[in-house]
């Protein structure tokens, strides 16, 4: 199954994981999340960054 940022980002919105956490964990400017909402790809570091974050908040 394919997994998008936008999937990952709406994910860590429903645990409550703000947006200023996700830029620090991944290390990217507030505007990248917004062009990940909008349908932008992220690089491959940053997307194993944020589903580590995502999925590491489930305690798998």
């Amino acid at each position: 199954m394919l997994i998008t940022a936008q999937q990952l980002l709406v994910e860590a919105e429903e645990k409550g994981i703000t947006d200023e956490s996700i830029c620090r964990a991944v290390d990217v400017h507030p505007t990248t999340l917004w062009r990940w909402r909008k349908g932008n790809n992220p690089r491959f570091d940053q997307l194993r960054k944020l589903i580590g974050l995502v999925k590491g908040a489930e305690g798998d």
